[in-house]
């Protein structure tokens, strides 16, 4: 690879690290490859997609990302509108912007399976992998580290909840039942999984179709699917799309290639490679200095979405950037003073 690198003399290494030269080198390497990132996001959720593709640029991504939407488009993307086209946006020479409307009733959240499938089956159907990641993440690490992984087997995030739940956990007999009764055996499976991170190769495919018919079949078990969480129904489904989720684990007989909670900043210090700012309000809403006073620092995820705001997307300007930076570094003071447990509430 350096040998070949060095044979072309491209100039536009020329001020890189090493690590990101090599990053750009396994990415032309890898060119000749589709790959494909989604996500869904409406109202202030696209601030967040605008971190998202950011990270992506800066990860060494190449290729499409299609976003699926309800509403009015950001206007993060105008700079990058093509003459004519509300659908398509070139983000940089490599990376490609399409915005498809999600019909239908359902909360977005539960539209995930069939979204994804929709963009496996129609929107990008010549994709060699796809990887779905919720609009409140960014990816800190290199893209080709990903796409390996996802050429290896389905990638799934254990969940903080019940990250080693047992194969024999209560909720699990009625994720059995659930897709027994549509036709499909079971496999044990060790672990609860979070909704906010799926890679899959096209040879995997056959998982988010199995999904999408459980999310049906829940669907028509009456369960409210306009809704994103219920406590007070059926407790195997009350986090819906992400219930059915480790229903469709266990119903196919895909490879899996696993990820810990940690992957998604989820515990100190280790191993955070998609920052998925799940606790409190999002970034882009919260007060980090009243939080603080009340106890609860801005974590890493957080944190981390604000390193990506400053291009090539800017979802807000410099001088909003500023004044956000200012307030996390007050705030993250007074958390070296004064940090609440969760024990507390």
């Amino acid at each position: 690879m350096q040998d070949a690198d060095r044979a072309g003399g491209d100039d536009q290494d020329i001020g890189l690290s090493p690590g990101e030269r090599n990053v750009t080198a396994i990415s032309r390497a890898d060119r000749s490859a589709r790959h494909v990132v989604c996500t869904l996001g409406e109202g202030s959720y696209l601030l967040g997609i605008a971190g998202l593709v950011n990270s992506l640029v800066r990860a060494g991504f190449a290729g499409e990302i299609i976003i699926g939407y309800r509403g009015a488009l950001p206007r993060w993307l105008d700079p990058f509108r093509r003459d004519g086209d509300d659908t398509s946006f070139q983000i940089t020479p490599d990376v490609l912007v399409r915005m498809v409307i999600v019909e239908g009733g359902w909360h977005l959240n539960n539209a995930k399976a069939h979204f994804i499938a929709d963009v496996a089956e129609r929107h990008a159907a010549e994709a060699d992998l796809i990887y779905y990641l919720d609009s409140d993440i960014v990816v800190t690490h290199p893209w080709p580290i990903f796409a390996e992984w996802a050429m290896r087997g389905v990638v799934l995030v254990h969940d903080i909840a019940d990250s080693n739940m047992s194969p024999h956990h209560a909720y699990r007999y009625a994720w059995r039942d659930l897709a027994v009764a549509n036709g499909y055996d079971c496999r044990e499976v060790t672990g609860y999984f979070n909704g906010g991170c799926i890679g899959f190769s096209r040879r995997d495919l056959r998982f988010v179709l199995t999904w999408r018919a459980l999310m049906d079949a829940a669907g028509r078990t009456g369960i409210d699917m306009t809704t994103m969480k219920d406590a007070g129904g059926r407790l195997e489904f009350a986090r819906r799309d992400q219930d059915v989720l480790n229903a469709a684990v266990m119903a196919t007989d895909t490879p899996l290639a696993l990820l810990g909670y940690e992957a998604m900043g989820q515990y100190p210090w280790i191993n955070t490679i998609i920052p998925h700012a799940i606790n409190f309000r999002k970034p882009w809403q919260r007060n980090y200095i009243f939080d603080a006073l009340r106890g609860f620092p801005a974590n890493r995820t957080h944190l981390a979405y604000w390193r990506f705001v400053d291009g090539p997307t800017w979802p807000f300007t410099p001088a909003e950037i500023a004044s956000k930076k200012r307030q996390l570094a007050v705030a993250r003071f007074i958390s070296l003073l004064h940090v609440r447990s969760f024990r507390d509430l």
